[in-house]
């Protein structure tokens, strides 16, 4: 695709990144509360797109935490990468009557799309002009919401610029905003501040970006949330629709910030916007259930012999909680993440290393604990059964669906 070429296009739906039907509850409604034409349904856990209502303004795929929604023909990742060879740079919309006939002259869905992480992608790339046409035509535009979100986006929230990214950019840089009318040879408003107090008006703290409901705490492993799901008419997950990951775009411009930070600093700061970690609290028992339900393969379960180890990646996490919500031993807890460095290097962390054995009753690989010893809790607990009906005898053995003892 060549993004000097983007036009609009429908939103692709990828069910299986859907929050809603990962948690196997309704638990996250933003991209039925952002639509601005009221497009987006939810049946049961399944959401749809109302094709007739739908005006491809392309915001679902912007707001949506896990990116359940794409569009073919525009990401902000294709034009992140345009603007960064061609400065100054000139977005449209479909509003304004022009071709994308030039480099650095790229048509949008809608200017609504132009969020914080984008924004600050863009100057941390070293954009160091952008010039907005259409912004004008917005109430006569079917969406009508792209000038109200891009005004929401440059408002100046909170000093925190001065926290998260303290001395990225010399004070003389400069960065140029220009909004124009439907005629781009004459500039109506033009807006020039340096890059540091342009970065404060855009930056916004990962709570207000991810403004959806909170996740409710369900103590469910994946069989159980399975089962779930298969009582009821919702649609219905399988493992192999779990086991796909999906890094949003919205976070890999918010890796992209925070690396051009590191490689122009190599120090730390205090705390992080946009990033959260994991931290592990309990017992776990390594039954993979967080590394099978996460989206983003912030999770895994990996094996090393005669380990099996749960490790975490603060750059993949994208904060939905799941791993939380849905850990049968609630063993897991989230956090905001304040390393740097361990976002910026992509660095792995264990959170639990387990000894794997061999049952010596059916064979089947199992986590050692202090409660059993050389038994899996399924044969355990048929022994206990056992013992308590026949004493030590071990003429009989309750035979359990599904294992070969």
């Amino acid at each position: 695709m060549n993004n000097a070429e983007i036009t609009t296009s429908r939103p692709v739906i990828y069910r299986e990144r859907c929050l809603n039907l990962r948690q196997g509850t309704l638990s996250c409604q933003v991209c039925i509360k952002n639509c601005p034409h009221q497009a987006i349904e939810m049946h049961g856990l399944d959401v749809s797109i109302d094709t007739a209502q739908c005006h491809n303004c392309g915001l679902c795929c912007m707001d949506c935490p896990t990116e359940t929604f794409e569009q073919a023909d525009f990401s902000p990742m294709s034009l992140l990468e345009q603007a960064q060879s061609h400065l100054p740079v000139t977005l449209f919309c479909h509003m304004v009557s022009r071709s994308a006939d030039k480099p650095g002259i790229i048509r949008i869905p809608c200017l609504g799309l132009l969020d914080t992480r984008l924004l600050i992608a863009l100057s941390s790339s070293g954009v160091t002009e952008i010039t907005l046409e259409g912004l004008q035509q917005c109430p006569d535009c079917p969406t009508r919401v792209g000038q109200q979100r891009l005004l929401h986006t440059l408002v100046q929230t909170k000093p925190a610029i001065k926290r998260h990214f303290p001395d990225i950019y010399s004070d003389h840089a400069e960065v140029q905003l220009h909004v124009t009318t439907a005629q781009p040879q004459q500039p109506v408003a033009t807006q020039i501040t340096n890059r540091r107090t342009f970065l404060e008006n855009v930056l916004r703290t990962s709570g207000q970006l991810a403004a959806f409901t909170a996740l409710q705490a369900l103590p469910l492993s994946i069989r159980e949330l399975e089962k779930k799901q298969g009582e009821t008419d919702d649609a219905v997950l399988s493992k192999q629709d779990y086991a796909r990951k999906h890094l949003p775009q919205r976070q890999q411009l918010a890796l992209f910030t925070l690396r051009s930070m590191w490689d122009h600093t190599k120090r730390g700061v205090d705390d992080l916007p946009w990033f959260t970690r994991i931290l592990a609290t309990g017992n776990c028992s390594a039954c993979g259930s967080c590394a099978l339900i996460c989206p983003s393969g912030a999770i895994t379960l990996d094996h090393q012999e005669p380990f099996r180890l749960v490790n975490f990646q603060t750059a993949r996490c994208i904060g939905c909680n799941l791993c939380v919500a849905l850990c049968p031993e609630k063993a897991l807890a989230q956090t905001d993440a304040v390393d740097q460095s361990t976002v910026a290097e992509n660095r792995v962390v264990t959170l639990f290393e387990c000894e794997e054995a061999s049952c010596l009753r059916c064979g089947k690989p199992f986590i050692c604990s202090s409660e059993l010893t050389g038994f899996c809790s399924a044969c355990s607990h048929d022994r206990n059964i056992e013992n308590d009906l026949f004493g030590n005898a071990e003429f009989l053995r309750i035979t359990r669906p599904g294992r070969n003892l």
